[in-house]
């Protein structure tokens, strides 16, 4: 009987041992599956947050819509010649793109004693402001067609005029009778001490005017608004009004 009992007793071992055996690599599996599941589902959590890059798109410009730019300034106006703008332009100073009534004809000159407006964009400060001259010409050249040019630019009073003037001229629209819209692209250097006697200090000044011209009575008024840059910067925005009257040629 007992060597039956020692029997069952080796069997019983034998059987545990071969258990225990058996339940340690499925235990070590069970342990890592987890982690292993986990580890899985982390790194497609991972991929899945991370975000798709983005296109940026460039800053928005500091230029606002009410900074224009003058590109072709330098490029359309005629070479530099004399210090002081001749009467009368050469072949190619300025452009005729559409023909002006005949009541534009010859040369008219005008005084701006004043501006309606004035908005600074950078630059200079203002002080005060002198009476500007302008004379507008629209003449035939010999054997030619005729032709739209601002031939003068000064200050109302000085003795020192305005230096290196050049400009274009060039008729935009017309209604064929007493009404034209005009566009001119001006080009001066200012004498020391004002900015259209405005403030001290000597600079380069590019204007973009646009004008409505309209002849009654043997008057043409003159209504425009002007961007401006001294020295190759914005600087300006202005409006003014004035009366031009026919002058000799």
């Amino acid at each position: 009987n007992w060597l039956a009992a020692v029997r069952v007793i080796c069997g019983l071992i034998v059987a545990a041992a071969i258990l225990a055996d058996a339940a340690t690599p499925l235990a070590y599996s069970q342990h890592l599956s987890p982690n292993s599941g986990q580890s899985s589902q982390a790194g497609a959590g991972s991929e899945l947050e991370i975000p798709i890059p983005q296109t940026q798109s460039p800053p928005p410009s500091k230029n606002n819509s009410q900074t224009e730019t003058i590109p072709s300034m330098q490029q359309q106006l005629p070479p530099a010649g004399p210090q002081t703008l001749p009467g009368r332009q050469e072949p190619g100073a300025s452009t005729l793109e559409l023909p002006l009534p005949k009541q534009f004809r010859g040369c008219w000159s005008g005084v701006v004693p004043r501006l309606d407006s004035i908005r600074m964009l950078g630059g200079p400060g203002v002080s005060k402001w002198i009476p500007k001259t302008y004379r507008i010409c629209y003449e035939q050249s010999a054997g030619g067609p005729f032709k739209l040019t601002l031939s003068e630019a000064g200050l109302a009073g000085r003795n020192r005029d305005l230096t290196n003037v050049k400009a274009i001229m060039k008729v935009i629209s017309t209604d064929g009778r007493t009404t034209a819209q005009m566009r001119a692209l001006l080009h001066f250097d200012e004498p020391a001490g004002s900015i259209f006697g405005m403030f001290a200090g000597r600079g380069s000044v590019d204007e973009l005017t646009n004008m409505t011209c309209r002849i009654d009575g043997g008057v043409m008024h003159v209504e425009a608004s002007v961007y401006a840059q001294w020295n190759n910067r914005p600087w300006s925005t202005m409006t003014w009004h004035a009366d031009f009257t026919n002058v000799p040629q």
